[in-house]
């Protein structure tokens, strides 16, 4: 019934901001050149328009009014707009992309500045070495949170069987409060039970597993740290720049075209062609990853967004719909800002048609598009989670993972200063005194 309400209730508003929004507003000015005002590519004398002219470069309307500003002359009211109707395939794009907006300027700019620290945390919190002693004294750690957790599940079954939630129970404001603190509190503990399978994880390849640890992981997280933190920074640069800093804004002329230059030279200047778009689609999905690792850490932070984490081999069919879903609904957006972000590089091309054209100047949408509301709020975002995750708070499974890390740093101090060394077990012998898996239940 649920189901069917909504899709009611979608229809309908999709139906009525057809009806009123369908329309799109076109800008046209009409530009004059008085006589003698043109100016010849090979043979002028302004090094603008010699640069413009030159191999590699990219030769566009915008370049050509602002190397000979001077002589384009715009009559008084000829800026005017021609008004034409959308399809509804076109018009579904647009308000489907508009509330995908809303997602991915929020996902897209947590990720873009915790997706680097958390390949660079991978790699500095790795798996270590641990003696055998303190690997049994971190276990019985780990599994008294095991039965602290199994106490806490058992708590909370048999507060939901007392308190069923069903459809013939009326929708009130206590209620509701009721169901989202009950909601909060079993996101805590899928959050403290996944930080605790990690810990566990950790613990076996620091001694049990640790010949089966592949010590080239971490390096490669931590050289994908360097990578996605360039990305970040490139991108950042490229919005300011390009999208942002316009004379005069927001439809002027940039301040520099930026990775739509680096593109269009690549695919010119270099023998492979397809080099400019294999560039674009790195960079496009950079900021998918970046939307996956906004949500996990909106999820963390919030305990509002259920979590749905991602594993090889121990990923539940639900986990994997619901993050295909995120991507989903992510596309629309991603496509809509790559579009802006590269729109010298893309331009005369059916995407640039559909969303700098038809879907950027919808009416009621083109308000928000003009004046770049969703790529500030992304960049606020971006600011706010680096100033939060950076200074302010840590995980607390990272916690856990510097609690380890200090306690096998006094333990190493120690043993040193009593002159024995500690080493991995040797091939040919077992060890006996580890604990084993029923251990772990017991405590």
């Amino acid at each position: 019934v649920f189901q069917g309400v909504t899709l009611i209730i979608w229809a309908i508003a999709i139906g009525v901001c057809y009806n009123y929004f369908r329309f799109v507003d076109l800008p046209v000015v009409t530009y004059s050149l008085p006589a003698g005002g043109f100016q010849d590519c090979n043979t002028s004398t302004d090094p603008s328009l010699q640069q413009s002219c030159g191999p590699g470069a990219i030769l566009n309307v915008s370049m050509i009014l602002r190397v000979s500003q001077s002589s384009w002359v715009v009559p008084p009211g000829n800026k005017q707009t021609i008004e034409i109707e959308a399809s509804f395939l076109v018009y579904i794009i647009g308000f489907l992309g508009f509330i995908s907006w809303i997602f991915f300027s929020v996902y897209t700019g947590i990720g873009l500045a915790t997706l680097p620290l958390s390949l660079w945390r991978a790699f500095y919190y790795r798996p270590k070495f641990m003696p055998r002693d303190l690997y049994v004294q971190t276990k019985k750690d780990i599994a008294k949170r095991a039965s602290e957790l199994q106490e806490l599940g058992k708590r909370i079954r048999e507060e939901t069987e007392e308190n069923p939630q069903t459809s013939a129970v009326p929708l009130t404001i206590s209620s509701w409060k009721r169901k989202t603190a009950e909601k909060k509190l079993f996101n805590q503990f899928k959050q403290e039970v996944q930080a605790l399978e990690d810990d566990f994880e950790d613990l076996q390849y620091c001694h049990e597993n640790w010949k089966g640890y592949n010590p080239l992981i971490p390096w490669c997280k931590l050289v994908l740290s360097i990578i996605s933190f360039i990305l970040t920074l490139v991108w950042v640069l490229h919005i300011i720049l390009y999208m942002l800093a316009r004379d005069p804004y927001p439809n002027g002329v940039p301040v520099s075209y930026f990775l739509n230059t680096a593109f269009s030279w690549a695919s010119k200047q270099i023998s492979f062609a397809l080099l400019g778009v294999i560039l674009v689609g790195i960079f496009t999905l950079y900021l998918l990853f970046c939307a996956l690792e906004g949500t996990a850490r909106l999820g963390l932070r919030f305990l509002i967004v259920e979590i749905h984490p991602l594993k090889v081999g121990a990923t539940y069919m639900t986990s994997l719909l619901f993050n295909v879903s995120l991507l989903l609904l992510c596309v629309p957006a991603l496509l809509q800002f790559c579009s802006a972000a590269f729109a010298d590089y893309i331009v005369l091309t059916d995407a640039s048609l559909v969303f700098s054209v038809y879907v950027r100047n919808m009416r009621f949408f083109r308000y928000f598009f003009d004046y770049n509301v969703f790529v500030f709020v992304l960049l606020g975002v971006m600011v706010l989670a680096g100033i939060f995750v950076y200074c302010c708070i840590t995980d607390r499974n990272m916690k856990t993972s510097v609690a380890l890390r200090e306690r096998i740093i006094k333990f190493e101090e120690q043993k040193a200063k009593n002159g024995v060394k500690t080493q991995p077990p040797s091939n040919g012998k077992k060890d006996t005194d580890k604990p084993t898996t029923k251990s772990l239940v017991d405590g």
